[in-house]
């Protein structure tokens, strides 16, 4: 067996996490090569399996090292998918990035629904209802471009 560089055994998800960042690599030489490929044939599966075993790994068992590697991978993905405009990169970064928040989040988020009053909670509900009623047009307009950007990318 080997051992980590902290005297510990190995973490299960290194070994993919690397193979998955060489296939991400040459996904990437094969976008720079055939300019008519696409982002999702050539960095689709790597880009699932580099940032899913993180991800899959934190919702096993939540440790501040998964934590940190599955953010900055999400992160990584989604800046060079809005910097290179790819889609497959940003949208698997974004999505990677929502659950690893939502994972590290849900413990902070029941512990302080329980020291709040219920009326608190319908308050700021309705506010938030309220606020996205009054800008319901100017959101849809904003969501349709968004998406029109998205599908406008290689």
């Amino acid at each position: 067996m080997t051992t980590a560089l902290r005297d510990g055994p190995e973490p299960a998800e290194v070994p993919l996490v690397a193979v998955a960042l060489l296939t991400v690599a040459l996904g990437t030489r094969r976008l720079a090569r055939v300019p008519g490929a696409g982002s999702w044939s050539s960095l689709g599966v790597p880009l699932a399996v580099t940032l899913g075993v993180p991800v899959v790994a934190l919702l096993a068992l939540p440790t501040p090292a998964r934590a940190v590697t599955a953010l900055l991978l999400a992160l990584a993905a989604t800046v060079a998918g809005a910097v290179r405009r790819l889609q497959a990169p940003l949208l698997l970064g974004a999505a990677a990035a929502l659950t690893s928040a939502a994972v590290l989040l849900t413990p902070v988020a029941a512990g302080a629904l329980t020291r709040v009053d219920g009326w608190v909670l319908l308050g700021v509900g309705g506010a938030a209802v309220l606020g996205l009623g009054l800008t319901y047009e100017r959101r849809v307009r904003q969501a349709r471009e968004a998406v029109r950007v998205v599908a406008a990318m290689r």
